[in-house]
């Protein structure tokens, strides 16, 4: 299943993205945001989801 990112809905989840994660619960291994390595690999994104926070 692949993951659904912040990018577009203001860095908060949405109620879309709650359900969407609901309806694929039984699929055993969610990733629940799609991440960079660090800051750098972000390229156009201001405030991304990365592994150094």
């Amino acid at each position: 299943m692949p993951p659904m990112t912040r990018s577009r809905a203001g860095d908060v989840a949405t109620d879309i993205m709650a359900d969407y994660y609901a309806q694929h619960a039984s699929a055993g291994l969610i990733i629940s945001e799609g991440t960079q390595i660090s800051r750098s690999a972000a390229h156009n994104f201001p405030r991304p989801a990365d592994l150094l926070r």
